[in-house]
């Protein structure tokens, strides 16, 4: 099977966890500020809470906005589960933004301001698939309304928006290190802001509200319980896997990077008749992560048969995203909305292989089997495709 995705770990992860193994500081402790300290360095941002999820980034970042009941946040309806149910757990509505194009499926920052309402407070970019051409123009349209600004970076580890540091361009931003991800801990997340108020807040959010002070008389650090805060905290053996992956994520994204260049190569011919393989961010690889690459089967084709057939030669492959709007969990949380461009580009995207240690002959093998798999299903009545109620 050739795997949508695949960590790629060495004997540098094995010799960090072996070092906080012999060290026996294995909670909280010396690799978690480390790993902190380089993370927001990597990113351009003055501060960085490590914690236990990219979900828990949001949730952190969201509660210390002060987002709460009554609230409202914009959010993609393009994207996981998380970046709205993070939301919607604050006791907050959810307003779905549509997406620009079907080359460029980010928020549009012009779609959305029509829905904002006094009680909205905050708005979300995704940078879907590793990419954020639209953050700048997002952020000016949050200025413009009052509106704080939360990334979900969880696709985009590394990445500075034209060069230029995040903490420059949003409120915060929330990075996953899920097994999926550019850079995995297994598990782990970060939030990375240049608000010192929000990075204080965030900190003790994360280990129980608590307020730490040395004793006067020397005899140790004793805390407070500031407010009622929860347990989002990672440990030093998971920082040390990060510290590791860290050092290597420029060379793990310039590898995506290579390999996203060379399938817009090789898939241009690809399609049915004058109906096209859609490749979205064809064009623009050097200014993302290539976290995942989708590609848009053409209207007529059965993306299920076309994913089966995948499946069939050995090739593994995901659909990013189900849309949440369509999600009836989300019903009484968010306003309806109409997102045609949302729905034209769910129906149709197959997301294939993309990870650090594919090989171009594995890659090649991909590219032939998605055109025979077009030859075979293109034109097939569409079967239902089953989805989450």
């Amino acid at each position: 099977m050739i795997r949508l995705v695949q960590p790629l770990f060495d004997q540098a992860e094995l010799d960090a966890v072996s070092e906080v193994i012999r060290a026996n500081w294995i909670a909280q402790g010396p690799r978690v500020r480390a790993f902190e300290e380089q993370f927001a360095a990597s990113v351009g941002a003055r501060h960085a809470i490590a914690c236990q999820s990219g979900t828990a980034a949001l949730s952190l970042a969201l509660e210390a906005m002060g987002i709460a009941a009554g609230h409202e946040v914009v959010v993609p309806s393009l994207t996981f589960s998380a970046s709205a149910a993070t939301v919607v757990r604050q006791g907050s509505r959810v307003i779905w933004g549509e997406i620009a194009s079907l080359d460029c499926p980010l928020l549009d920052e012009t779609a959305w301001p029509a829905d904002v309402t006094p009680a909205t407070r905050a708005v979300m970019f995704v940078a879907y698939a590793g990419y954020i051409q639209r953050l700048v123009a997002t952020r000016q349209a949050c200025r413009q309304r009052g509106l704080k600004l939360i990334v979900d970076a969880t696709h985009a580890p590394g990445l500075r928006p034209e060069g230029r540091p995040i903490g420059e361009l949003c409120d915060c931003a929330a990075y996953s290190f899920h097994s999926t991800k550019n850079m995995t801990c297994g598990e782990g997340g970060m939030l990375v802001t240049d608000d010192a108020d929000l990075n204080a807040f965030a900190r003790r959010l994360r280990e129980h509200g608590l307020e730490r002070f040395a004793d006067p008389d020397e005899a140790g650090y004793d805390y407070r319980i500031a407010f009622p805060g929860w347990n989002a905290r990672i440990s030093d053996l998971t920082a040390a896997v990060g510290l590791a992956q860290l050092g290597k994520l420029e060379r793990f994204n310039a590898r995506r990077i290579e390999l996203a260049k060379l399938y817009d190569r090789k898939l241009a011919p690809l399609g049915l008749a004058d109906l096209p393989l859609g490749r979205p961010f064809a064009g623009v690889r050097d200014s993302g992560t290539s976290h995942v690459y989708p590609v848009l089967v053409p209207r007529g084709a059965d993306r299920r048969a076309v994913r089966v057939f995948l499946r069939e030669r050995g090739i593994e492959t995901a659909v990013h995203y189900t849309p949440l709007h369509r999600q009836s969990c989300y019903d009484v949380h968010a306003k309806a909305a109409s997102l045609p461009i949302t729905d034209d580009y769910t129906a149709r995207e197959i997301s294939i292989p993309l990870h650090a240690a594919l090989t171009e002959q594995e890659q090649d093998t991909v590219v032939q089997a998605l055109a025979d798999a077009l030859e075979a299903c293109g034109r097939q009545p569409a079967q239902a495709e089953r989805t989450v109620p």
